[in-house]
């Protein structure tokens, strides 16, 4: 039983926490007796990290999640009894949502033409076998997944480094699934604006900071406070 058995729990940042609220989720994880917690600094390559904590595991698992995460205690705990539950599946992550508007899950699947393709939720409950799944938002892998999949496991692939790992998985007749029971918050930056309600009132507006260049438009900028002046 997975949930009875020590494995590796890691908490991933670049070379600093991004944000103190999930360290203090990692410090409040709870685990089977004998697992090995570490925070790893992965610099600025994600997949390389991943290879890197991968190769090195010890036990029957290995627990993923960023420091962009905010999770409950027992988040691991039960993510490894749904592994106890369903043998084939050999990846189990929480039900995370993208940081970004309109907030799509980071869960995915694989097109005949080798693409891929976000994934919705039809089910509210339960598990749920998919192609692809994020791993950051807290994700549990079976150790044997490992000796299933050749390596390189994270690096190198047509994806993101989690959903090329899920890829490669299902090509030697793996399984990922999402348990939608289990959840987990990604953190996201705003920028708080005054926004003009329909009464002519001031309210306030948060608008999500993406990731790349910043570019206030004047089309941003009149959705939220109305018409702004243009200098000619």
């Amino acid at each position: 039983m997975l949930s009875q058995s020590p494995g590796t729990a890691v908490m991933i940042s670049h070379n600093g926490v991004r944000f103190t609220q999930s360290a203090q989720c990692f410090a409040a994880l709870q685990t089977p007796p004998g697992t090995r917690s570490e925070h790893f600094a992965a610099g600025l390559d994600l997949a390389v990290a991943r290879e890197v904590i991968a190769a090195d595991l010890s036990g029957e698992w290995l627990f993923f999640v960023d420091d962009d995460t905010l999770f409950q205690p027992d988040l691991l705990m039960r993510l490894l009894r749904r592994l106890d539950e369903h043998p084939d599946v050999g990846i189990v992550a929480a039900l995370v949502l993208r940081r970004w508007p309109p907030h799509p899950t980071v869960a995915g699947k694989l097109n005949p033409n080798g693409t891929a393709s976000m994934l919705p939720f039809e089910a509210v409950t339960g598990l749920v076998r998919v192609d692809l799944t994020g791993l950051g938002g807290g994700s549990v892998i079976r150790k044997t997944a490992f000796g299933r999949v050749p390596r390189p496991w994270f690096t190198s692939g047509p994806f993101t480094e989690d959903w090329t790992f899920c890829s490669r998985l299902k090509r030697v007749g793996g399984q990922a699934a999402v348990d939608l029971d289990v959840q987990a918050g990604h953190i996201t930056p705003m920028s708080v604006w005054p926004e003009r309600e329909a009464d002519g009132q001031w309210g306030v507006a948060y608008v999500p900071i993406c990731d790349g260049p910043q570019a206030v438009t004047v089309g941003l900028a009149q959705a939220i406070v109305g018409p702004v002046p243009v200098a000619v």
